[in-house]
């Protein structure tokens, strides 16, 4: 048995990483230690760049694990016991031999990001009943036609959709049934012609087209500027474009869906307008939040927003917010590796905020829950051995709370941050915000802040997904009625927004703009 196996085994260990040119070496002398199967408590395994061409069929044994990583190795196939992996939250399988991909998908329900990207892919098998992914990359294979299979309402949740690189000759008129899509890269491929159903989209905010030689010179002209200008091609492929499929069919699709969403309810149920989110627009008066180019080597990714009229003096509530936030970290964050949140009193910041990135010892902060300001250093170093006492007081291999987030953070040089122009820091992604902005009974104004190491469009679908958990959940302190006054019909929520700018006083985000929020069962309000 290896060493780092049989550590594992012998302290009742959750993860485990075999990357390293040592492992490389065994597995290449002798194989992999199949012992590695029998750690039935894992729920996170790592074995990259090794030249493995074979995986056991004993990993179908490993059943809790929700984080499958075997990156940059020679896997030739995915064995079909995959497939009993039905706790799996992220699969990256990049960088191998892989020809296609296995019908082993029909499983695994709770995969939200699926990495398939370099290798040799012509063929995918159905990913429909993946209705919680958020990510699919399958960029840098051998796909000549555009996969059907990913055209499928069931993605409701997929926000990125990445085939570039590959041999596509079209695109799906049918890629309009993705609800959420909001990035698509289709660059470096042969496709000749674009349907105008890609306009039809109605949440597409990135797309990518360059290196296609699409027959339309104007519009082959406009998808090759840097930076893309995607609103600009989806405004030409609108207007310009021809639907690929028939009107009476797209007219069909369309009764079909308003149908399936109007369900069994009554004329008057169809009536009803339930909640609102009202915008409000940034403003002189609002809060600069400036970006710095240094948070690229780390977390390069925030939307901010302020949240106007939560009730969270009543303590049911209170614990609600907040359990909303670690549900959401555990859910669509991917355990805070895609996203983190962090919420603030906007009253107890007097000044503009600065999104930077800095040395440890340099970042001094006063954390969640204690009294004392330290840095960052210092702190991950009290939080190590807090996480190393928990686990061998309590017997166990897990770490709870903040502690389980300290890997996030290992071996990086600059941390990110959010601080105040004068230098307060207000939160320290992904580990923990400042007791000086902490959200108390009497906050009237919360801070919302969101930060990725992905992508901005993951940032707003976490903003978006808390915002609207707070209006159904009964957060808010407002409700609206019918206009008569006979009933209460919904919930009101009011979001201001706040721009982030990067150094040179150029717009990097906006949230909630016009793209943003426009979800069914949700009254839009806007005064801008």
């Amino acid at each position: 048995m290896w060493t780092e196996v049989q550590q594992v085994q012998e302290h009742q260990r959750r993860e485990l990483v075999l990357s390293s040119s040592e492992i490389a070496k065994r597995v290449e002398e002798s194989g992999l230690d199949e012992h590695v199967f029998d750690l039935a408590t894992l729920n996170f395994l790592e074995i990259s760049r090794t030249p493995l061409t074979i995986l056991s069929d004993k990993i179908g044994h490993l059943e809790n694990l929700n984080r499958l990583i075997l990156h940059d190795n020679k896997l030739k196939e995915i064995p079909q016991t995959v497939r009993l992996l039905t706790k799996l939250k992220v699969l990256d399988i990049s960088k191998n031999c892989l020809s296609e991909l296995p019908d082993v998908f029909g499983n695994l329900r709770d995969l939200q990001s699926l990495n398939a990207s370099v290798n040799e892919i012509a063929k995918i098998s159905d990913l429909s009943h993946c209705v919680h992914l958020t990510s699919i990359n399958l960029s840098h294979n051998k796909l000549v036609e555009f996969p059907e299979v990913l055209c499928s309402d069931q993605l409701e949740n997929l926000l990125e959709l990445n085939l570039n690189s590959n041999l596509l000759t079209g695109i799906s008129p049918r890629i309009d049934q993705l609800p959420a899509l909001k990035h698509l890269d289709l660059s470096s491929n042969k496709i000749t012609i674009i349907p105008k159903e890609l306009s039809q989209c109605g949440k597409l905010r990135e797309i990518l087209l360059h290196d296609n030689p699409i027959k339309d010179s104007r519009l082959c002209k406009l998808t090759a500027q840097k930076p893309p200008k995607s609103k600009a091609v989806l405004d030409y492929v609108r207007e310009h474009c021809v639907a690929q499929i028939p009107v009476t069919e797209s007219e069909n699709k369309q009764k079909a869906a308003k149908k399936k969403s109007k369900g069994n309810k009554s004329v008057d149920e169809e009536e009803v307008v339930v909640d609102e989110i009202e915008v409000l627009p940034a403003d002189e008066t609002s809060r600069k939040i400036t970006w710095k180019a240094v948070t690229q080597q780390v977390r390069p990714f925030i939307v901010c927003c302020v949240i106007k009229n939560l009730e969270l003096s009543d303590p049911e509530k209170m614990k609600k917010f907040i359990a909303l936030q670690s549900d959401l970290h555990d859910d669509i964050c991917e355990k805070r590796t895609a996203a983190t949140i962090a919420t603030h009193d906007l009253d107890q910041i007097s000044d503009n905020m600065v999104y930077d990135a800095k040395s440890p010892q340099s970042i001094k902060i006063c954390p969640l829950k204690r009294s004392a300001e330290v840095s960052a250093d210092i702190l991950m170093n009290q939080l190590k051995q807090e996480a190393d006492a928990l686990r061998k007081e309590k017997k166990r291999n897990t770490f709870s709370g903040i502690h389980k987030y300290l890997n996030l953070l290992h071996e990086k040089t600059v941390y990110p941050c959010l601080l105040t122009e004068s230098g307060t820091v207000l939160s320290l992604p992904p580990l923990t915000n400042s007791e000086k902005s902490k959200i108390l009974p009497t906050t009237q104004n919360v801070l919302l802040e969101v930060t990725s190491s992905k992508s901005l469009a993951v940032c707003k679908a976490v903003a978006e997904k808390l915002i609207t958990a707070c209006v159904r959940q009964d957060l808010t302190s407002e409700s609206r009625d019918n206009g008569n006054g006979e009933h209460s019909v919904g919930r009101k929520i009011v979001v201001q927004q706040l721009r982030v700018m990067d150094e040179s006083g150029g717009l990097r985000v906006v949230f909630p703009s016009r793209a943003d929020l426009n979800m069914e069962g949700f009254k839009i309000l806007r005064s801008d």
